[in-house]
């Protein structure tokens, strides 16, 4: 039997400013960890802090040396970042560049810079200009999103299983732990909303049945009505299953300490604002073959930089799955998976992107049932591609 083991998570904020979140995510810890008894003890860490107490020797001490034997330290900045919570971040920051932990999570309250102190500011303006600092950093509106990036940072460490997004709650061991009323990346989802009306619509449609002469009219009209809220919840349940496939590469972005680019900042801060198009529309106008020559030609250090540009590959291909489906959507997945399956093959790096394209390979031909009235795109060429990437990755079946 596997031993369990013991997770811990620090988490530095204000104290006012953020009480009844630390409160939350304390709650939701605990929650987490019941769920996943069998295989770990997870503690949030709550530094409880008086500013008169941290000095040299003090009870400030104690927490640094928390901070170290952590695993995750989250930092929320609001309004105002105190100097005991930048402390702590750097703390944090220390210990990981030492001995590897804890991962560094910064998490910025989405306000406009009118609205941030001093502090805040001038914290943001040496978080950016630091090259060797951290590269993730990401923005919320809701606890809600911290709580799910806590997930998937567990769930990258094998702390947690599958997580699923399905009828506006957000799972894992079949239990609902978070509702996606809170993360603007389904709230705002357009395709998905008009979705959810229409469905509603077609529930209303169904508790009052119109007055039909014959009972095989109303029963044909009931079986139409049936078929119309099984595809719409089949297709409603897909763009769910995206948006948190997007979510999670957002998520990963900056956390193996691969460098982000100044383009996949924007972009993952447009996806957790909730404007995925905005995102879409950054990444498509990119000049990446000038960008990629570039980086090749830097050798050991350009290695990084094709890196961080197949991340936005990837967070592209996320953006372009959540959307309807078209067969102008698949042609363009196809073209991006293609040159982001040629540049890992060609500076042999993100070989998961192999896997990935594999599995486009499977949902090609299904992803049209969401396009109206459109014909299906074939999927012929998938054989071929498997074939191709089977003779260009030798040694990713065989180590």
């Amino acid at each position: 039997m596997a031993s369990i083991q013991n997770v811990d998570l620090f988490l530095a904020s204000s104290i006012k400013e953020f009480e009844n979140e630390r409160r939350e995510l304390g709650a939701f810890v605990n929650e987490l960890s019941g769920l996943y008894r069998d295989r770990m003890t997870l503690r949030c860490v709550l530094s409880d802090y008086q500013s008169t107490e941290a000095i040299p020797g003090g009870k400030q001490t104690l927490f640094d040396e928390l901070i170290r034997q952590s695993q995750f330290f989250y930092l929320l900045i609001g309004k105002k970042l105190g100097t005991i919570s930048r402390h702590e971040y750097e703390v944090a920051w220390k210990s990981r560049c030492k001995q590897g932990s804890p991962r560094v999570f910064p998490w910025f309250l989405e306000l406009g810079d009118e609205e941030r102190d001093e502090s805040v500011r001038d914290f943001l303006r040496t978080y950016r200009e630091d090259e060797e600092g951290p590269q993730y950093s990401a923005t919320f509106t809701h606890i809600d999103t911290v709580k799910l990036s806590i997930m998937m940072a567990l769930q990258r460490g094998g702390w947690v299983d599958r997580i699923e997004a399905k009828d506006g709650q957000i799972s894992t061991q079949g239990t609902p732990l978070i509702s996606t009323e809170n993360i603007p990346v389904f709230t705002k989802h357009e395709a998905l909303a008009a979705l959810r009306q229409r469905e509603e619509a077609v529930k209303r449609q169904l508790a009052c049945p119109s007055m039909c002469e014959e009972r095989e009219e109303l029963a044909a009209w009931q079986l139409k009505l049936d078929v119309e809220l099984e595809t719409i919840r089949t297709e409603q349940h897909r763009l769910e299953g995206e948006l948190l496939n997007l979510l999670a590469a957002v998520s990963r972005l900056g956390t193996d300490e691969t460098p982000v680019t100044a383009r996949g900042r924007e972009a993952r801060r447009l996806v957790e604002a909730g404007d995925a198009e905005g995102a879409l529309r950054l990444l498509r106008a990119a000049d990446r073959d000038g960008e990629e020559a570039q980086a090749e030609a830097l050798l050991a250090p350009g290695k990084a930089r094709v890196r961080a540009l197949l991340d936005e590959d990837r967070l592209r291909i996320h953006l372009l799955r959540a959307q309807p489906a078209s067969p102008a959507t698949i042609l363009e997945l196809r073209e991006v998976f293609d040159r982001a399956a040629r540049q890992a093959e060609r500076e042999q790096v993100e070989w998961d992107l192999l896997y990935d394209y594999v599995d486009f390979m499977d949902f090609c031909p299904n992803i049209t049932h969401g396009a109206a009235n459109q014909p299906a795109t074939p999927c012929y060429f998938s054989v071929f591609v498997i074939i191709v990437l089977f003779l260009s990755f030798p040694f990713a079946y065989y180590p």
